[in-house]
C-alpha cells in the first residue's frame, strides 16, 4: 500500500473534526490479500504475539484472499505511517499485499 505521512495526518484530521478521539484507544483493522491461505497463516504468524485477533479470511471474486485482523489501542499517526510501512515489508516476505487499513470506534 502506498501511504504517505501527510495522507495519514490528514484522516486524523477528517476524523477529529467528525468527533473522534483519536488519542483514545480504537479498533484499528489492517488488510492483506494473498493468492493462497499459507500465505496468510505466514503473515498472521508474524501478528499474533502483538495481540492482533483474525477479524476474517473470505475468498474475493477474483480467487484471492483477504486477511483482516484488528488490534484495540490506542495509535498516534506517525506510528500508523511506521505501522504501515512494516506491513508492507511483512506483505512482502510472504508473497502478500498489504491493502490498508481501517479504524473503528470502541463501543
Amino acid at each position: 500500500m502506498n501511504t504517505s505521512q501527510a495522507s495519514i495526518d490528514a484522516a486524523y484530521t477528517d476524523m477529529q473534526n467528525n468527533g473522534w478521539d483519536t488519542s483514545e484507544p480504537l479498533k484499528w483493522g489492517f488488510f492483506f490479500f494473498g493468492k493462497n491461505e499459507d500465505d496468510l497463516k505466514g503473515v498472521y504468524s508474524e501478528l499474533i504475539e502483538s495481540d492482533y485477533l483474525v477479524e476474517s479470511v473470505h475468498e474475493n471474486d477474483d480467487g484471492n484472499l483477504t486477511l483482516c485482523v484488528s488490534k484495540v489501542e490506542s495509535l498516534p499517526a506517525d506510528k500508523l505511517f511506521r505501522r504501515c510501512m512494516a506491513f508492507n515489508e511483512l506483505a512482502e516476505a510472504y508473497g502478500t499485499f498489504f491493502d490498508g487499513w481501517d479504524v473503528e470506534r470502541v463501543e
